[in-house]
């Protein structure tokens, strides 16, 4: 069953985390969406986004969260740079933030799936309200598949997890 996040989240938390992840320099991940051939108003939105996942994956550990397809694929331009690691302790300390990509590629797995996309839609509206870009009017509005294969005709299915202490 997918959470839901009542009252209101504590700023003194929120606002610190929310300013050190968009203090992060991820100018080397745009320049790779860039040289993908991503147009800039989508380029800004999936680093946007990307951002807000990070939050939300700091902010609630124990919980699995999907991003969707821009923001997985700016999370694996961050991953191919050189200060994802750096970046990523700033963010969650000594606490992994594993990317796993297999979620959802076997068909028991799509409701635990679903459920991921339905925490991340939660989280971030709990958190950035009408800011939320997973509730924007952007195409990208279903969780990624990076296991192979897919498209947008097939279940979408998502290749992320944000791992406290289950590695």
């Amino acid at each position: 069953m997918p959470l839901t996040f009542e009252g209101t989240a504590n700023p003194e938390v929120t606002d610190g985390l929310i300013e050190s992840i968009s203090v992060l320099d991820l100018s080397t991940v745009e320049a790779s969406l860039q040289a993908e051939g991503m147009q800039a108003e989508r380029v800004d939105w999936a680093v946007g986004s990307y951002r807000q996942f990070l939050t939300i994956a700091a902010l609630f550990p124990e919980t699995e969260f999907a991003p969707s397809k821009d923001t997985d694929i700016a999370w694996h331009a961050h991953i191919d740079s050189a200060n994802y690691d750096d970046d990523v302790v700033s963010v969650f300390g000594e606490r992994p933030f594993v990317h796993n990509a297999g979620l959802g590629e076997r068909p028991e797995e799509l409701p635990r799936l679903f459920e991921a996309w339905e925490n991340t839609l939660s989280a971030t509206r709990y958190i950035f309200g009408e800011a939320s870009l997973f509730e924007t009017t952007s195409e990208d509005t279903q969780p990624a598949y990076c296991g192979g294969g897919g498209g947008r005709d097939m279940a979408p299915a998502a290749c992320s997890k944000c791992v406290g202490d289950l590695v």
